[in-house]
């Protein structure tokens, strides 16, 4: 048995991708702005709240923006979550910890001033 010589005529043509219809971009724009139910949030009650009573109240929608932190705090954050996946076997998304976290913090900041 000998190799088998490959010609032009003996492979594939190379078709080239589809293009994106426009429907096909609507529909993927409003998937990212309707992506994940976890983008809601509840309106009255913290994570706090929610742990201590077990409930979960009313959703709002949330926004997405940029914000930089540090290491340590990502670290926190993570232990957190993994708290309360082995307390309630659900995921805590990091947005909400530092949403309720930065409400908290403001709630205190305009207190003061």
């Amino acid at each position: 048995m000998g190799k088998k010589e490959l010609f032009m005529h003996d492979m594939k043509p190379i078709t080239p991708p589809k293009k994106r219809t426009d429907k096909a971009k609507q529909r993927s724009n409003e998937g990212t702005v309707n992506a994940n139910p976890l983008s809601e949030r509840l309106s009255s009650k913290s994570v706090l709240d929610e742990v201590k009573s077990g409930v979960r109240e009313k959703r709002i929608n949330t926004i997405r923006d940029s914000f930089e932190t540090t290491q340590p705090l990502l670290d926190r954050i993570a232990k957190v979550q993994l708290s309360y996946r082995l307390r309630f076997g659900k995921r805590l998304p990091k947005s909400r910890i530092i949403r309720d976290g930065v409400e908290a913090y403001l709630d205190k900041l305009e207190r003061e001033l």
